[in-house]
């Protein structure tokens, strides 16, 4: 996948990654999933702390690079 740098952020489809649920287990490293996504066939992707804990929010120019992402992160 391509990543985007553009700000306002773009309007598409988001998946917000919680603190929360990367702390939750050794499995979620953010690093490995930020590799993960860039080597991913697909089109472009922007990524940007979210919120007051920064929770990370990757916005997907195609609705099917966002479910694929969803279905395939690490549980």
């Amino acid at each position: 996948m391509n990543k985007i740098e553009q700000w306002p952020p773009p309007d598409w489809e988001e998946v917000i990654v919680t603190w929360d649920w990367i702390m939750s287990s050794h499995q979620h490293d953010i690093n490995e999933i930020y590799r993960w996504v860039l080597e991913m066939p697909g089109g472009n992707f922007h990524l940007h702390g979210k919120g007051e804990r920064h929770d990370f929010a990757f916005r997907f120019e195609r609705a099917s690079d966002a479910t694929w992402f969803r279905m395939n992160l690490p549980q």
